[in-house]
């Protein structure tokens, strides 16, 4: 026979998502988990990081073939104008798939 019990010992999370005001500062730049996180539902935090990370590198290489600063606020603030809105779009997206289930 086949029984099911249930375990008063597992534990659970909440499913939650956290984005920060801004993924930029004076020399500072969050990608990924460190800028925003979402919860699994749709698998997509590594691809949001892997798409943070490769917005970032060719921000900073642009930089560097013009000859400027890679940590100013002005060369930063052009990885945060293109990755915010995107991160926080797709945390939208997900959060409506998760509200319909």
């Amino acid at each position: 026979t086949f029984m099911i019990s249930y375990d008063p010992s597992r534990l659970s999370f909440p499913l939650r998502m956290r984005i920060v005001d801004s993924l930029v500062s004076d020399r500072v730049a969050l990608v990924g988990d460190s800028g925003h996180v979402m919860h699994p539902l749709a698998g997509q935090g590594l691809n949001m990081g892997l798409e943070d990370v490769k917005c970032l590198v060719e921000t900073l290489e642009q930089a560097v073939l013009s000859g400027q600063d890679i940590g100013i606020s002005a060369v930063l603030e052009k990885y945060n104008k293109q990755r915010y809105v995107r991160n926080l779009a797709m945390q939208g997206v997900v959060d409506k798939v998760w509200n319909v289930f």
